[in-house]
């Protein structure tokens, strides 16, 4: 279910992201942002709710991440819990992503304004010259101090912190059950593949890192530091290798994955059974990691 949850998160992720190829454009303390992606074939407003979809899935995969941790630990301390309980946990979970859009959404600017805005303020760029750019689509938030959008970035920046705090947390009082301490009855096959499994989610706690990284940029956009069309371009560009990344990560770390993508590029009798007795174990309980 957890894995589930991260599959669609970057799904939807990287469609939004594609179909917008949005780019922020500070102009004061409006929040503009100019879209090249396809979905100005539509409307202003669809690429906006692209935006949200995008910011939305970054958000809530965070949720998840840590989500995942408190599975671990609880598999390790107690049993695993019913598929009915951790899907009403992941629905619990989703409820502030879900209040986030909505909130978000409900701010969305008149795009005649926004156009005024960052002609004022970016006179440089010719943005009002149809020959040179074509029609510009812009969407986004007339002032960020707006209690919509003011809400939207705490929403997008607070919570990572206390986020990586609980991860960091119980990750370490789930590797101090793995190395003897906590429960006995555990077979070595098994801790060994708890362990794996923790280690595959603290090489994906890392991947977020992208995101640090597009956010401290964001922030040096916003206080005018750096500037440039390039600069403007690499925030949501960075971010979106995040959804890239993340399944790679699942596919090196769970062996039934790793087998059979083995088995599509070295397609070979003998791996066969490998495959199928991963699979089989999977469908018995733990997913089986090397």
């Amino acid at each position: 279910m957890l894995i589930l949850n991260f599959a669609l998160c970057d799904f939807f992720s990287s469609l939004a992201g594609l179909l917008a190829l949005q780019k922020t454009v500070f102009s004061g303390s409006s929040l503009t942002y100019i879209f090249h992606g396809s979905c100005g074939y539509v409307s202003s407003y669809f690429c906006y709710f692209l935006h949200v979809l995008v910011c939305h899935s970054f958000a809530h995969s965070q949720w998840i991440l840590m989500l995942s941790f408190l599975h671990r630990y609880y598999i390790l301390e107690r049993i695993s819990p019913e598929p009915v309980k951790i899907l009403r946990l992941c629905v619990i979970a989703y409820i502030p992503s879900l209040i986030f859009v909505l909130v978000y959404l409900s701010d969305f600017a008149n795009e005649e304004a926004l156009r005024k805005v960052v002609y004022s303020f970016h006179q440089k760029y010719f943005y009002h010259i149809k020959e040179l750019w074509g029609e510009v689509v812009i969407a986004g938030n007339l002032s960020i101090w707006s209690p919509s959008t003011f809400a939207a970035i705490i929403y997008m920046t607070i919570p990572c912190f206390p986020i990586y705090a609980v991860i960091v947390i119980f990750r370490y009082r789930a590797l101090k059950i793995l190395d003897g301490r906590g429960r006995t009855t555990m077979s070595k096959s098994t801790r060994t593949s708890h362990k794996q499994l923790m280690k595959a989610l603290t090489i994906q706690a890392i991947v977020p890192i992208f995101w640090l990284t597009a956010s401290s940029l964001y922030l040096l956009l916003l206080f005018q530091l750096v500037d440039g069309a390039i600069f403007e371009n690499m925030p949501f560009r960075i971010m979106e290798c995040m959804p890239m990344l993340t399944p790679l990560i699942s596919l090196y770390f769970v062996r039934p994955y790793r087998s059979v993508i083995s088995g599509w590029i070295l397609p070979d009798p003998f791996i066969k059974p490998v495959i199928l007795s991963a699979m089989l174990s999977t469908l018995n309980g733990l997913p089986v990691v090397l």
